[in-house]
């Protein structure tokens, strides 16, 4: 954390193709099938499903990136940082928002008092509500900057993982997947590579007796590869040029 201003600007955050890319990228990383099969489809980490791509940790942080398609996109969630919804004189984080942006959706959340922060992307740029000049933070920064570089998301999957960034071999693995999937460039045979090798590294430095068998990285079937590279693909993650969407509400 650190990296961005308090209360966050639009200028803070990765061109949304790129975010949304590398967002997606961790998902898959820290795939974990039966987690994503669970009753409530919401358990701490990031995951990818029809609502978009999500990262929560089960306590103080929840937010949603959505992919519209042509250059558009959202970016909505919460961290206890956040004063917004706490501010002497209400903000309207919609304000100056254009018409596609999903109201219904977002005055559904603004009215459980679930909402830190609103910025959509248009037009190549990000933006946000105006917020007065006393506000001392939307929590953007605490929720969001460890994915607005590739080191910080690469340093989120392998703290996921239980791995130790002096780990031989671990983080230049874990950028490896991430540049794939930045680049659009991920393979059904690269996340099996990618899953070999992860389980020969938790094997290694993390032997089944010395941690608990429900933590670190978790051995993939034949199945779960095809199931993260499924979520690739929903996600756009296999190919440079998406034009597909994801999350899309009213």
């Amino acid at each position: 954390m650190g990296n961005l201003h308090e209360p966050g600007r639009p200028e803070d955050l990765p061109d949304a193709e790129l975010l949304w890319k590398r967002w997606a990228g961790v998902a898959i990383a820290t795939f974990d099938q039966g987690k994503q099969d669970g009753p409530f489809q919401r358990f701490a980490g990031h995951w990818i499903d029809d609502k978009g791509v999500h990262w929560d940790d089960s306590g103080c942080t929840w937010w949603v990136m959505k992919w519209f398609g042509d250059g558009r996109a959202l970016l909505v969630g919460e961290d206890e940082s956040s004063k917004v919804k706490f501010h002497e004189t209400p903000i309207d984080v919609l304000a100056g928002a254009p018409d596609w942006v999903p109201r219904n959706y977002l005055l559904d959340l603004i009215d459980s008092a679930m909402v830190g922060c609103v910025y959509w992307f248009d037009e190549g740029a990000w933006h946000r509500a105006p917020y007065p000049n006393d506000l001392s933070d939307d929590g953007l920064d605490s929720g969001i900057s460890t994915l607005t570089t590739r080191a910080d998301a690469v340093e989120k999957i392998t703290d996921r993982l239980m791995f130790s960034a002096e780990d031989t071999g671990i983080v230049d693995l874990c950028d490896q997947l991430v540049d794939a999937a930045e680049r659009g460039a991920v393979t059904e045979n690269a996340l099996r590579t990618f899953a070999t090798e992860m389980a020969r590294l938790q094997e290694e430095y993390y032997p089944e007796d010395d941690y608990d068998s429900d933590e670190g990285f978790q051995p993939k079937t034949d199945a779960d590869i095809a199931a993260m590279f499924a979520l690739a693909r929903r996600a756009g993650l296999d190919t440079p040029s998406w034009t597909g969407a994801l999350g899309v509400t009213n």
